[in-house]
């Protein structure tokens, strides 16, 4: 059986050990302990946190463009293709933060 050590681990889910620490002392993703009391995680933890199917934890952001505003069709065929999906882990539209605008003169909204 893989074990990993918490700084392994945090880095394969893209988190800091803090937050692992934290979600074991929640009860989010329980760690195991070594007999010397110290953290450590393993394969099937991982597996069971991001397996497939698992899309719960995983976000997908996209980005579309097009440069002018006669490119629209083109901007709808770029969502089209992301929302209709090319893979099993296909992208699904969150809402459309799309506003058509060309040039500098238009403030581009920021995402929290």
């Amino acid at each position: 059986m893989n074990t990993y050590k918490p700084h392994e681990f945090a880095d394969m889910l893209g988190v800091t050990v803090k937050t692992l620490q934290r979600w074991d002392v929640s009860g989010k993703l329980k760690a195991y302990r070594s007999p010397t009391d110290r953290r450590y995680y393993t394969h099937k933890q991982y597996v069971d946190y991001v397996g497939e199917g698992n899309s719960k934890h995983v976000k997908t952001i996209v980005y579309t463009r097009v440069s002018t505003l006669n490119q629209k069709d083109d901007l709808s065929n770029q969502i089209s293709f992301y929302e209709n999906g090319v893979s099993p882990r296909t992208p699904r539209s969150a809402g459309n933060q799309s506003p058509l605008h060309s040039g500098d003169d238009v403030a581009v909204p920021r995402f929290a």
